[in-house]
């Protein structure tokens, strides 16, 4: 993808996408911000549940749960929107991110040979990432949160 001296260049991402859930097939845009700032906007009948954090603090307009004011995001959601807004993902300095990484493997992807990867985060969060052994492009990543909310 050009390098960890390339992705590190980059100041600003936008994502693009589509959410699949309940049904629903929701539009999303992400803007991801070097700086630690990120927001995230989907929208559904003319309305907008909008999620964004700086480094420190994060909030969410949500209509569909009807508000249309800005919350405060507890500090769990504010650490998961964080962590998606590393611009060069998990694995580019993963130890300097006090991240633990391991080597699983190789495997098959659908008909492409993988190697398998499990980055573990402080909270012991993990991410199992699938690259291609040709061109070492990650093509799938599978992720295991521990949610420290009340209830679940």
């Amino acid at each position: 993808m050009g390098g960890a001296d390339n992705l590190m260049k980059i100041k600003t991402v936008k994502l693009t996408g589509k959410y699949y859930g309940n049904g629903l097939d929701i539009p999303m845009v992400t803007f991801v911000k070097r700086d630690g700032k990120a927001r995230m906007e989907m929208s559904y009948q003319g309305m907008s549940l909008i999620r964004a954090c700086d480094q420190n603090n994060g909030w969410m307009i949500n209509p569909f749960q009807g508000t249309k004011d800005a919350e405060k995001l507890p500090a769990e959601e504010v650490k998961d929107i964080r962590k998606h807004a590393e611009i060069e993902g998990e694995l580019i300095n993963y130890k300097q991110k006090g991240y633990k990484a391991e080597f699983l493997g190789k495997d098959d992807f659908e008909g492409t040979e993988v190697y398998k990867i499990r980055v573990t985060d402080k909270d012991g969060d993990m991410t199992y990432y699938f690259l291609d052994v040709s061109s070492y492009l990650i093509l799938k990543e599978n992720s295991k949160r521990k949610s420290r909310r009340k209830g679940n």
